[in-house]
């Protein structure tokens, strides 16, 4: 096997950190795990792929299954529990320029010598012409609500 003491003083096996089999400690790391960017109520295979990459004890996927399979939210936002979407809807070709367009808007970019930090794009769903303003964040939340 391919066990290994890091600089930091940690049992490394193939560079991931070795969790001991200590039940309390185990049941910390993936409610940890569970409530943080790492893995937030995912599925169990999602949860073992994420935590896998960092960390590594023995029964590892078996634990993760257990603890997935009791918590209540994770239960909850499976995807065979979600409604369903519906169709997508097709959108109408407009028949003169900008008579439909679409907006989006360009934020945390540097400040410009203008001052000027977001960009507002405006483009026509006919000829997907693209129009680009230079602005300033607060101008564009504003503009928004």
């Amino acid at each position: 096997m391919k066990f290994q003491i890091g600089s930091d003083g940690y049992l490394l096996f193939r560079s991931r950190i070795c969790v001991p089999k200590n039940l309390e400690l185990i049941q910390k790391t993936l409610h940890e795990a569970q409530n943080c960017t790492i893995s937030i109520h995912s599925e169990s295979n999602k949860m073992y792929n994420d935590l896998k990459k960092m960390y590594w004890w023995l029964g590892m996927k078996l634990d993760i299954s257990k603890f997935v399979y009791k918590c209540l939210i994770c239960q909850q936002v499976k995807a065979e529990h979600q409604v369903p979407s519906g169709l997508l809807q097709l959108l109408t070709i407009p028949k003169w320029k900008w008579e439909r367009i679409t907006m989006n808007f360009v934020l945390g970019l540097p400040l410009s010598p203008k001052k000027k930090d977001a960009i507002w794009v405006i483009v026509d769903r006919l000829t997907n012409f693209c129009t680009l303003y230079s602005s300033t964040y607060g101008f564009l939340r504003g503009l928004i609500g």
